[in-house]
């Protein structure tokens, strides 16, 4: 088996996942790996953190040498956490609260005194409440002072450091963590030969049958190494105005 000495894949049991996962694979790492001593494609670091993205586009681009850029294939929670610090669509306003009005009655014409209908002061002598305005996008500061979840970048170092410990347990993240690791990201359009072999296998239910479709190179043009997923990271992290990874 993998291990810190031994080369080969650390996490889900060393099972190599699928080209196109017919299951979503969740929100971790994909793979980690322990590289061989001096590998030249790792920057000579002893562990490698893999990103496997595929896609269903089908159509090769006239020029196969240029490499598809990943800029945008990288995800952030950023929407889902704010999503979760907008109110309910009910709550975005206020109901009035002046005397002998309701919120059936306000804002209705002919309704009770103190409705925008009532057309003067409410009968209590005070105004009523405006509209409360939607939070802006984004976490307050009170939210990010109370240690509320921050946007992150997926395959940023922060979201590496986050997910390794459920990927390899506590043993391995500390190693990871103390002699480094370089990042890869694999592309996989549907227009590579290896993607239309995987989806033929699929189609025809040999999964169980590896030695049939045993050859899934991809090109070159379609791996990312290190410093193009760097590029990456920081492009996602300006557009969300967070701090740059040096």
């Amino acid at each position: 088996m993998p291990s810190k000495t031994f080369p080969g894949k650390l996490n889900e049991a060393s099972r190599l996942n699928p080209l196109f996962a017919l299951n979503a694979h969740g929100t971790g790492i994909d793979a980690v790996w322990k590289v061989q001593m001096g590998d030249p494609h790792n920057g000579g670091k002893p562990y490698a953190i893999v990103e496997s993205k595929a896609s269903r586009v089908g159509t090769a681009p006239k020029n196969a040498s240029r490499k598809p850029g990943v800029k945008g294939k990288l995800l952030d929670n950023a929407k889902r956490i704010k999503d979760a610090a907008l109110p309910k669509s009910e709550e975005l306003l206020e109901p009035d609260t002046s005397e002998g009005s309701d919120s059936a009655g306000a804002g209705k014409p002919g309704g009770k005194p103190g409705g925008k209908g009532g057309g003067g002061k409410p009968s209590g002598g005070k105004q009523a409440q405006p509209k409360r305005d939607a939070p802006s996008a984004g976490i307050s500061p009170a939210s990010k002072s109370s240690g509320a979840e921050q946007p992150l970048v997926q395959m940023s170092h922060r979201w590496i450091g986050k997910n390794l410990f459920s990927a390899v347990g506590r043993v391995l993240e500390v190693d990871i963590k103390q002699f480094g690791y370089s990042r890869h990201l694999f592309y996989t359009p549907f227009y590579l030969p290896s993607a239309a072999e995987h989806e033929k296998a699929l189609l025809e239910d040999e999964r169980g049958k590896p030695e049939k479709h045993a050859n899934h190179d991809i090109p070159s043009t379609h791996r990312h190494d290190e410093q193009e997923v760097k590029a990456a990271v920081n492009h996602k992290l300006a557009k969300l105005s967070l701090k740059f990874e040096s």
